[in-house]
């Protein structure tokens, strides 16, 4: 579904010159689930940003669901970012519009006409289990309320990629585990690639298929978290994995329960 190949990010020139991303090849399959982690700085949302171009690279080609974004501009470049949806860390809800309408915006900057906006606005709504809260503007959900709005937005364009870009790390513990929990759901129920961001080691083990790690711009380490517990073969990864000590299924009942002796 995504294949990059020869991509480096490199802002600046001449003395200047900082390179975000070096040259890397990153593939990642139909369906999957992609972690990306490594410390701040390592260049991650960077190179998350390559793969919709909201970031242009330097050098290299950006392949996604078959085609060469790199070649793209203008409309053709337009058509091909629906496809890829995107989850920020700061929700980014307009604070005017209740939730029904920050989900339907890509639509209506698309041209699409009120009555069908609305309608795949609900059906986005309803599919993150906010269709209640349809008439609510941000200043009135909570967190993690807004975080499912901002899927919702991402979703109403009926993507085949998602990228979150550290999108639970501003939500509590208990709320991360909820959203992880849909995310996890998406991707079975409608076969959505995902490619997660993040430094938050229990966010890969609990969602990812794989991860790779990152340092200095470079990915230094690919794991396939379907063979089994990690065995990172690099420094950074094994300091990463064992700094954190993983959420399993039964966190995850556990953290329902809690949240229902709470509601």
């Amino acid at each position: 579904m995504i294949e990059l190949t020869g991509v480096s990010k490199e802002f600046g020139s001449g003395s200047d010159a900082v390179q975000a991303v070096q040259p890397l090849d990153l593939s990642i399959g139909e369906g999957e689930i992609a972690g990306i982690v490594g410390f701040s700085g390592a260049g991650k949302s960077t190179l998350l940003r390559l793969v919709n171009r909201l970031e242009e690279p330097t050098t290299g080609r950006v392949v996604v669901d078959g085609t060469d974004i790199t070649k793209l501009s203008g409309r053709r470049l337009r058509e091909a970012r629906r496809r890829i949806g995107v989850i920020f860390q700061g929700f980014n809800l307009l604070s005017n519009r209740t939730a029904l309408d920050n989900v339907g915006l890509a639509l209506e900057l698309d041209g699409c006409s009120r009555a069908e906006r609305r309608k795949r606005s609900m059906v986005a709504l309803e599919r993150v289990g906010m269709a209640e809260r349809a008439k609510a503007y941000p200043a009135q959900l909570s967190g993690g309320q807004k975080q499912r709005v901002a899927i919702a937005r991402s979703l109403v364009t009926e993507p085949k990629v998602l990228l979150s870009d550290e999108a639970t790390s501003a939500l509590d513990p208990h709320t991360t585990l909820s959203i992880l929990h849909f995310l996890r759901d998406l991707n079975a129920d409608l076969g959505l690639t995902l490619v997660i961001v993040t430094h938050e080691i229990n966010v890969v083990s609990y969602l990812c298929d794989t991860v790779s790690v990152m340092e200095r711009g470079a990915i230094v380490e690919g794991i396939d978290l379907r063979d089994g517990p990690p065995e990172p073969s690099t420094p950074l990864g094994r300091f990463l994995f064992e700094s954190a000590t993983g959420w399993d299924e039964d966190t995850v009942r556990l953290a329902e329960q809690v949240a229902g002796a709470t509601t």
